[in-house]
């Protein structure tokens, strides 16, 4: 197991307890380019929501304004518009 992997299945279990079903939530989703998201959240409506994990991202020591213009908090955002998901930072 990598802890990639061990993050998914943390990230699965916490959206589980937040009342998403297991089939809601599926694992490498795909952007029309190609590109991998480590989740995707789907719904009556389709795909509502993307996930991806990081192992080197310390979120509680920064502030979030600067969410905006992390570079990978931007190409989530970047995949999450390919997949035509709204977003919201």
């Amino acid at each position: 197991m990598t802890f990639e992997h061990d993050t998914e299945q943390h990230v699965m279990n916490y959206l589980m307890m937040l009342g998403f079903s297991r089939s809601a939530i599926r694992s490498d989703v795909r952007t029309t380019y190609g590109e991998a998201v480590d989740l995707g959240i789907y719904g009556e409506a389709g795909l509502q929501a993307v996930v991806e994990t990081k192992r080197h991202l310390a979120i509680s020591e920064r502030d979030s304004g600067d969410f905006r213009f992390d570079p990978v908090v931007r190409k989530l955002q970047l995949k999450a518009k390919e997949i035509g998901l709204h977003t919201i930072c």
